[in-house]
């Protein structure tokens, strides 16, 4: 057996020399043809990192994804293709394999497939980890100014962010500190990346009594989770401060009603405010209730203070405003008087006045009604006394008593009662002394007289016996 070891490939001439053990030697030559059958042995890098560049693609030549691949001849070339077509490049083997953004994440599938000059092949595979190491590129919208009564409904009116330059826009803001026509405050923001680029936004509010700064923090972010971070600031300024000519107070209210009166200022009415942007507003109020007021049942004085917080000093007084409401409640119901019956005194504590030779006797009307506003209490009685009800008014008082002594006989009271509105009503109280003291008789001891004899009576006069009581009374009264 003989073994025929570095033969040049192609067809060559083998010369066999025979020699014997006198020396004798013959020779024989015979063509042949070398031919390598054997595949080659295929060795690539299991596992392989691909970086985009900054278009977004990478190209991968099969020569990348060699690791030593060997022949026992010579090997002719290298090929390499992808599993999958991701990218819309193909799946057949070329000089190299093109990858995308749409593999960023994923382990591609590579075939890597070596042929030596006879056309004899072999493959391995490789994972391909597809990386893109470029981070996203992010501008922020335009920093901006506003007044803190500029009212808005979300951020967005200040700028976003957009991911493509033709879709940038201005940002218009109507505000004192932008001019018109057009109010252009800014631009959008933009986001851009060699692959596809998401944001999301963090806002954070600086902010006492509405006054500032709003920071809103966008970051970028790519397939590969690579970020970037731009911040836009919107300055939120006072440029006019709260004052008087803001609040408009409650006005005056007149109430024309005693039942279920409602002065909650829920029906009297709180203060409004405009130009509240900058403002930290409260409100209070302090009653003063005034019964005795003409030609109201009662006024309230109502005392309203209204405090910003966000200037209120308390050294300087700053900050802080009063005005008082008058609220009035008003009735033109008048009164009720009860107690103008007829009454009767039989009054049997009477007496004789000799100065003026009447008999007197003793009287006490009380005096009884309602209002509809003013409590029980709180009502004004007067009274006048017409004596012998003769239409001439004698006596006066005040008071819901009217107590004292009159002669025997008819008189008429007129009572006035006053609410605390200022209505008011009369009544006349018709009233009659009676004398019910019985009167005294006085016997007198001693008295002498002679019967007739013819009739064996005596007769006498009963007024002689009573000016005798008289001159008896007289005398002992003296």
């Amino acid at each position: 057996m003989f073994y025929l070891t570095n033969a040049p490939e192609g067809r060559i001439w083998i010369i066999y020399y025979v020699t014997d053990d006198c020396g004798n030697k013959s020779e024989c030559a015979t063509e042949i043809g070398v031919v390598d059958n054997l595949a080659p042995i295929a060795v690539c890098d299991q596992k392989t990192v691909i970086t985009l560049t900054n278009d977004g693609t990478a190209k991968a030549f099969a020569e990348s994804f060699d690791d030593g691949s060997l022949d026992n001849c010579k090997i002719a070339e290298m090929k390499v293709a992808r599993m999958t077509n991701t990218c819309g490049t193909g799946t057949a083997f070329g000089d190299y394999v093109t990858f995308c953004c749409a593999d960023v994440g994923t382990t591609v599938m590579v075939a890597f497939e070596v042929t030596d000059t006879y056309g004899n092949k072999n493959t391995c595979m490789v994972e391909a980890t597809v990386q893109e190491k470029v981070p996203p590129v992010i501008i922020p919208p335009s920093d901006v100014t506003i007044s803190c009564n500029y009212k808005f409904n979300n951020l967005e009116e200040f700028g976003t962010v957009r991911l493509s330059e033709s879709s940038r826009q201005d940002i218009i803001i109507r505000d004192v500190y932008y001019t018109g026509p057009n109010f252009i405050a800014g631009r959008d923001g933009l986001a851009t990346d060699n692959c596809s680029v998401t944001f999301t936004e963090i806002v954070d509010r600086d902010l006492v009594c509405n006054q500032g700064i709003i920071t809103r923090t966008f970051i970028a972010k790519d397939q590969q989770g690579l970020t970037s971070i731009a911040t836009q600031r919107i300055y939120v300024q006072n440029n006019n401060p709260f004052n008087r000519t803001n609040i408009t107070f409650p006005f005056r209210r007149d109430i024309n009603s005693c039942n279920n009166v409602i002065t909650d200022p829920s029906n009297t009415g709180v203060p409004t405010y405009t130009n509240i942007g900058c403002a930290q507003l409260a409100a209070n109020y302090e009653d003063l209730k005034l019964t005795i007021v003409d030609s109201v049942c009662f006024k309230i004085l109502r005392k309203w203070t209204v405090v910003d917080w966000c200037q209120y000093n308390a050294a300087t007084g700053t900050g802080i405003w009063t005005e008082t409401q008058i609220i009035n409640v008003k009735n033109s119901e008048p009164p009720m008087i009860t107690s103008c019956q007829f009454v009767d005194f039989c009054d049997k504590l009477s007496y004789h006045d000799n100065a003026s030779v009447l008999c007197y006797g003793n009287y006490e009307l009380l005096g009884a009604g309602t209002d509809d506003c003013t409590s029980d209490q709180d009502l004004l009685w007067s009274y006048k006394i017409d004596t012998n009800n003769d239409g001439i008014f004698d006596l006066n008082g005040n008071g819901q008593r009217a107590a004292g002594q009159l002669p025997v006989g008819t008189h008429r009271l007129k009572w006035t009662l006053q609410d605390q509105c200022g209505n008011f009503t009369n009544c006349d109280q018709i009233f009659t002394i009676r004398d019910c003291k019985k009167p005294t008789p006085y016997c007198l001891n001693g008295i002498a007289t002679v019967v007739m004899p013819t009739t064996k009576t005596i007769t006498i006069n009963a007024k002689i016996l009573m000016s005798i009581v008289q001159i008896i009374v007289r005398n002992q009264q003296i």
